[in-house]
This record gives structure tokens, C-alpha cells and sequence, in this order.
């Protein structure tokens, strides 16, 4: 069951940002930069963090970092190696919930990156509604402020007589 919510949750439902802050093709740091917040812990121990630093977007539409340390190391087919945290670089809708997968990054036990996947605007989606990592990071990005147009005024008209 902890496979499916890893692989289903991170991989088909979510969440862009190790690359942007640490460089292309750098392992997140342990320590995490003080620009990472903890976000939550769920029954299995996995620790979800956000990158405060890669929200991007001001408006319904959020792009972000988010990184999770696994409870317990689980196997990853394609490395062939155990792997000991996710980052993903997700994209948000925080009017519907809904966001796209847009980069994968597996860290086995030496937290190097053992498999990188780049989706782009072809990633996996879905809602955050199931997955509480999902759940409690989309609710962090999305409430950092959401900015709105403003409105242009206009002169009213007056009449002709």
C-alpha cells in the first residue's frame, strides 16, 4: 500500500523546486536550507517539506518544490536502488485543487539523485483530495497570498442631452 501512495501520490498526483533552488542536477542538501518548511508527517513517517523560495505565481496558478523524506526506504524498479526521499516540482490550481507532476527526483540512502523523470507540461494529474502530503502542500502554497488583477476604472459617462 506505501508503494502505491508513493508512486500514485508523487508520480501520477504530484508535487518541481530541488533543481531550482540547489541547481539542475544537485541532491537536496541535508540539512534542508532554511527556505524549506515542514509541512507534515503522515502515518508512514514520510516527512513532506515546501521550498517557501520556488513558489512561483501570484495568482490562482502556483508552480513549487516539494520534498519528501521517506518513513521507510522502498525499491525503485527502474534504479534498481532503494530510495529514501522524493522531490517534485508541481504545478497548481488553487481554485480547483488540481496540479500536474512536472519533475520527479528519487534520492537513495547516499541522497543522490537515482532516477530523474522530466515530464513538462505532459506530467501526470489529479486533485489533491486523497494524498494528505498533497493535501497540505498545495493548502501551504496556495495560501501564501494569492494576488488578483486590478481592476481598471474607468470614467463614468455622462449622458448627451
Amino acid at each position: 500500500m506505501r508503494h502505491f501512495l508513493w508512486k500514485s501520490a508523487w508520480v501520477a498526483s504530484f508535487t518541481t523546486l530541488l533543481g531550482h533552488i540547489s541547481g539542475a542536477a544537485q541532491p537536496l542538501p541535508k540539512p534542508l536550507p532554511n527556505t524549506w518548511v515542514r509541512i507534515s508527517t503522515d502515518e508512514y513517517d514520510n516527512i513532506t517539506y515546501v521550498d517557501r523560495a520556488s513558489i512561483a505565481g501570484s495568482t490562482q496558478f502556483r508552480y513549487f518544490w516539494t520534498y519528501v523524506a521517506a518513513g521507510a526506504p522502498y525499491p525503485d524498479p527502474e534504479s534498481k536502488q532503494q530510495i529514501y526521499a522524493t522531490a517534485a516540482y508541481v504545478s497548481t490550481d488553487c481554485k480547483t485543487k488540481r496540479y500536474r507532476l512536472r519533475t520527479l527526483r528519487l534520492f537513495n540512502q547516499s541522497n543522490q539523485i537515482a532516477r530523474e523523470i522530466e515530464y513538462g507540461d505532459a506530467g501526470p494529474d489529479g486533485f489533491a483530495t486523497f494524498h494528505p502530503a498533497a493535501i497540505a502542500s498545495i493548502s501551504f502554497v496556495c495560501s501564501r497570498g494569492i494576488k488578483l488583477p486590478k481592476p481598471t476604472l474607468t470614467k463614468p459617462t455622462t449622458p448627451k442631452r
